[in-house]
């Protein structure tokens, strides 16, 4: 039988491919439909999903981590949240559809008002295979993740490239996204039907504790969402669509290596953290491994982008989005600093500490707001590098209630892993700086992009080699491993 450990590697593996593979996808949707669409209705779409990312926090009531929290769960009882979850989907599709006005209102945008009947259909399509996610990563099912992963990704890609090239503008972008989650959702079922299928029972009470830790979930997650979206909220209300546009990009291009790495993290360390809630020195273990593999990949991938991205922005998405590179520079500090932060999450729900993670975000939420509010006004470049700020503030004055009184880690340890990644991430980048201000490796964009890349990899895995073999060694064994 495998151990905790195989399995997890084995995740790690399966989550990797899939997420590799949809973040290629991902990316050539994101050049495709920027090439396609304007940056007013790019920030139609971004302005729209601020919202109903909102709205999204309630779609399973905070029942999808409950499930996986649970140690044991009867059949009974799964079919009760499956429906529960059910409702609270078409619930939430409803309301997005009656508020449409108070959205325009927010925003002074009519265009908004013909995309959200489309886009509240995505929380149905959503709501019908959450539980089968939560269900799959339970019994740590990652290769039916994987797939789903896949399907969704490459649906998603196909229906909104098409109806963009067709000129359907920004409703392209809305109608990619519910076929995304139509087919997650038909994937899931049809891979795990067999360990999972509801039957028609609900019994409230039996779920009563689930639903307890859903509530606090859901608040959990509603002052989460605030903290990572006031952003683009205020960006639209007074910045307009355009801005919005230009914002999305540099975020999205900054946050994506993270979105590719993180995921992988959280979903195979949750489940097993969950199993093991009881043992901190084995929390402490799996929390201080995932975070240097993590950060051993995303820090050298963020100081690479800043370096690139007058580069690959122009590139990527054409000359009209080259305002861009000033925002995405700023924003790939954030991005190396989410992939830290972003971890603590696992700790906090499988220690079952709900309550404490929505205090923590909502602490979180009052300092974000005040701080955007003033900053979104006076640009976008001043909102980057408050966010920054922000987050490093934030780290430092929560650290005690995520980490120390939580499973009793040192902060030293984890200062300890964040160094040799961040000085030689560092290390990289001035040599690119350097070596971009002598003019050798000038010549064509793309020419000139791929010996920026190869140089910075050479240098940083030339570091790690010769003062981090064993992370070096560590890290390839993750995916190379037989």
């Amino acid at each position: 039988m495998e151990s905790l450990t195989q399995k997890a590697v084995a995740g790690a593996r399966w989550l990797t491919l899939s997420t590799i593979f949809a973040t290629l996808i991902s990316f050539l949707q994101n050049v495709g439909l920027a090439r396609m669409l304007d940056q007013r209705e790019v920030g139609l779409v971004g302005m729209l999903w601020a919202v109903l990312g909102l709205a999204q926090v309630f779609n399973d009531m905070g029942l999808s981590n409950a499930i996986i929290q649970k140690k044991d769960t009867s059949d009974k009882q799964l079919s009760s949240v499956y429906w529960v979850n059910l409702l609270a989907g078409c619930g939430v599709a409803l309301l997005v559809y009656m508020a449409s006005p108070l959205m325009v209102a927010f925003y002074h945008e009519g265009d908004l008002l013909p995309l959200v009947p489309w886009a509240a259909l995505s929380f149905i399509a959503l709501a019908i295979g959450q539980p089968f996610q939560a269900v799959a990563q339970k019994h740590l099912r990652f290769s039916s993740l994987a797939a789903a992963d896949i399907a969704a990704s490459t649906a998603a890609c196909t229906v909104a490239l098409t109806m963009a090239a067709y000129g359907f503008g920004a409703i392209s972008m809305i109608f990619g996204s519910l076929s995304g989650a139509v087919v997650r959702s038909l994937v899931l079922i049809l891979l795990t039907h067999k360990i999972f299928l509801p039957q028609l029972y609900w019994n409230t009470g039996e779920i009563r504790g689930m639903l307890h830790f859903g509530y606090f979930q859901m608040a959990d997650k509603l002052m989460n969402f605030l903290g990572s979206n006031l952003d683009y909220l205020l960006v639209g209300r007074f910045l307009g669509p355009e801005a919005v546009g230009i914002y999305r990009m540099a975020y999205e291009t900054a946050v994506r290596p993270l979105s590719t790495i993180n995921p992988i993290y959280n979903a195979v360390a949750y489940p097993i953290f969950s199993r093991q809630q009881d043992q901190n020195d084995s929390l402490q273990r799996g929390l201080l491994e995932g975070l240097r593999v993590v950060v051993t990949i995303v820090f050298p991938m963020m100081a690479g982008l800043a370096m690139t991205a007058d580069l690959v922005i122009p590139l990527m998405y054409g000359d009209k989005w080259t305002m861009v590179v000033p925002v995405l520079r700023i924003l790939c500090i954030l991005g190396a600093l989410r992939s830290i932060v972003n971890l603590a999450g696992s700790i906090l729900l499988s220690k079952g500490l709900v309550k404490r993670s929505f205090w923590l975000n909502a602490f979180n939420v009052f300092l974000f707001a005040g701080t955007y509010t003033w900053t979104a006004q006076m640009g976008l470049i001043p909102l980057a590098w408050s966010a920054n700020i922000l987050l490093v503030t934030i780290a430092v004055v929560t650290w005690p209630w995520i980490y120390g009184k939580t499973i009793g880690l040192d902060w030293r340890q984890y200062v300890l892993v964040l160094v040799k990644p961040a000085v030689f991430s560092l290390l990289m980048a001035w040599f690119l700086h350097i070596l971009i201000g002598t003019g050798w490796l000038h010549g064509r964009p793309a020419v000139e992009l791929s010996w920026r890349v190869l140089a910075g990899a050479l240098v940083y895995l030339s570091l790690m080699a010769a003062f981090d073999r064993t992370n070096l060694r560590r890290i390839a064994g993750i995916f190379f491993r037989r």
